[in-house]
């Protein structure tokens, strides 16, 4: 299945919102996340690494059902987050409060409204940090440089690169 638009435009967002198109922060989508000698079965939608090696790992949830789904909320950094739509911000309190995940951050996406304001992403929780262990920040860093290597290998075969 792939992406809705919104999900297309919460990434959108979500990459300018972390400062990953600048200096001191590196950002992957999809990074699957498992074994270093094998392929994982998780993906974490998008994590981050900045210049002081500190792991951010973000969930997208875009509808009740999405939340709601047995997908896993891969959740493999120093700080970890929920990323919902505004419609969905209350259910995501909700949700967080009823599955124990006291440490999770939410952030809302606004999609602003034609000629008004421009979409946005704001913190309506912040998340508390987890202090990954060096095991977990050496996986987080492989699983990323793997997973991008993905995205370099497509454009090469489509001559983009």
């Amino acid at each position: 299945m792939g992406e809705t638009e919104l999900t297309k435009r919460i990434k959108h967002e979500l990459y300018r919102y972390t400062k990953a198109d600048g200096l001191g922060v590196y950002g992957c989508f999809e990074a699957v996340m498992g074994e270093s000698r094998g392929y994982g079965k998780e993906k974490v939608d998008y994590i981050t690494m900045n210049s002081d090696n500190v792991f951010r790992c973000y969930e997208i949830k875009i509808t009740r059902e999405d939340l709601h789904s047995k997908a896993k909320l891969s959740f493999y950094g120093d700080y970890n987050y929920l990323v919902v739509p505004e419609d969905l911000a209350d259910e995501a309190l909700k949700f967080l409060r009823n599955n124990h995940e006291h440490k999770v951050g939410v952030l809302v996406y606004h999609s602003g409204t034609p000629g008004r304001t421009v979409p946005y992403i704001s913190t309506m929780i912040k998340p508390v940090k987890e202090h990954c262990r060096i095991e977990q920040k050496v996986s987080n860093l492989h699983n990323m440089v793997r997973s991008m290597s993905r995205y370099v290998t497509e454009r090469w075969k489509e001559g983009k690169a």
